[in-house]
């Protein structure tokens, strides 16, 4: 009767080995290489989103600006003169306290992309205006942000006052920013727009420098 040897262990073959480890090296560098580089782009992404948060601002006022037209509107209907102000100096005003001199009453905000494309146009409005007799008065009115505007005139350096709404706006000067409405010397409303101009057309300076000469003939 023949009796079966047992068969000798196998002996690990150390190459067959020194190849598993070489792989599972491999296979750890690889899931390292990934998540790396997974976590990388997702930092860059979010670096990107936050780079182009603050670059929108500027594109959207070049954008806004590049489209402004002159204003178009002209109206000879009677002015309100009950819109609430703080002037510059922070003192309570209506409107009332300017009757009788041709004005330019501008409601803006400095949270407004469009708002922001006017300002250098408001800039040459404003010093065109003071410099003729009898002035043209420029009322810029913030209608909220009213904290932002300092900084925000800095930085496109515009230097013309500003006043602010002290009250709810009244029909003429409500529905949104911006909207610009020009009285004449006798009180009634000459041009009234909605919103963005560019408002330093020569046109339109002859237009405003108009409602100073016939101030000055009474008319």
């Amino acid at each position: 009767m023949d009796e079966t040897q047992p068969s000798a262990p196998a002996i690990p073959d150390p190459q067959d080995a020194e190849e598993r480890t070489r792989r599972r090296r491999a296979r750890r560098a690889f899931f390292l290489g990934m998540a790396t580089g997974c976590l990388g782009t997702l930092v860059m992404l979010a670096l990107s989103i936050v780079a182009a948060a603050w670059i929108f601002r500027d594109w959207a006022i070049s954008s806004h600006r590049a489209r402004m037209t002159p204003p178009e509107t002209v109206t000879q209907a009677a002015a309100d003169f009950s819109l609430q102000l703080l002037d510059p100096d922070g003192k309570p005003v209506t409107l009332e306290a300017y009757r009788g001199q041709p004005m330019v009453v501008h409601l803006w905000s400095p949270t407004c992309p469009e708002c922001l494309a006017e300002l250098p146009f408001w800039e040459d409005v404003w010093q065109h205006c003071r410099s003729w007799d009898p002035p043209v008065q420029v009322i810029s009115v913030a209608v909220h942000g009213y904290e932002q505007v300092a900084e925000t005139l800095r930085a496109e350096g515009c230097t013309f006052p500003v006043w602010r709404a002290a009250a709810p706006l009244p029909p003429e000067y409500a529905g949104g920013v911006p909207r610009t409405v020009v009285i004449d010397a006798a009180g009634r409303v000459a041009l009234r727009h909605a919103g963005a101009a560019r408002w330093n057309d020569p046109a339109v300076l002859r237009f405003l420098e108009g409602l100073s000469v016939a101030a000055r003939a009474g008319i």
